[in-house]
């Protein structure tokens, strides 16, 4: 693969994590990594340390797929998290970038085991109607760890986010923006139901109604943001 291209690969990684730091979502520590599935699909790039922020494309380690660096070098606590995301890319071939955060509204979920189920209209627009399901806790990097994760992901291959259990949450999508602009929809899901349960019982979107809004953000975005059957034409 050209240099060049590896580059581009590596500025839409820094890309993406300057998106979620202003976001605001991460943690106070903004602790987290992403990795990215080069073209070829034997070699992944995975940031190098334990945070996300001020992010440099000398600080992404090139790995191939069973965890040896090729290039670059890692921190010994990144060592602990790489099968964390090569098991998404081999058990969902569609995937194409891997994010891993403490981001905390969806993370108090995880830390009280309990899916977030699909009750704000940002969530059904990004990740459908499905709830994002729960990896029982392995301790970090462990074989538990992994193993656990792909059942989740054997179970529901097509959600787009689990939560793990005592921890944290992955995230994934098809390149590295789409991935962190689907944490950043998970986060103020999360808080939005946090906030809602204080009012009484949550009702999940119907099925229905949340595949809709899906479709619609699609088209909207497959179109440039002209859907068909909008505007006067369509009205």
């Amino acid at each position: 693969m050209a240099a060049s291209e590896i580059m581009a690969h590596r500025q839409s990684i820094v890309a993406s994590t300057e998106l979620l730091v202003r976001s605001g979502i991460l943690s106070a520590s903004q602790h987290g990594n992403m990795s990215v599935l080069l073209p070829g699909e034997n070699e992944l790039l995975l940031t190098a340390g334990s945070g996300l922020g001020n992010l440099r494309t000398d600080e992404l380690a090139r790995l191939d797929r069973g965890g040896r660096v090729v290039e670059g070098r890692l921190a010994p606590t990144a060592h602990e998290i790489i099968h964390m995301h090569t098991v998404v890319y081999e058990h969902l071939p569609h995937v194409r970038a891997v994010l891993h955060t403490h981001q905390p509204h969806a993370s108090a979920f995880a830390i009280a085991s309990r899916p977030i189920e699909c009750v704000a209209e940002v969530m059904a627009r990004w990740m459908g109607a499905e709830p994002v399901p729960v990896a029982k806790y392995g301790p970090r990097g462990s074989d538990l760890a992994v193993q656990n994760i792909a059942a989740v992901l054997r179970e529901h291959p097509t959600c787009k986010a689990l939560l793990l259990e005592h921890h944290g949450v992955l995230v994934f999508g098809e390149d590295a923006e789409q991935t962190s602009r689907i944490a950043i929809a998970l986060e103020e899901a999360a808080q939005l139901a946090l906030l809602a349960s204080t009012l009484g019982p949550l009702r999940p979107l119907p099925v229905d109604a949340a595949t809709s809004s899906q479709a619609r953000r699609v088209e909207f975005e497959r179109l440039g943001g002209v859907a068909a059957g909008s505007g006067p034409a369509g009205s």
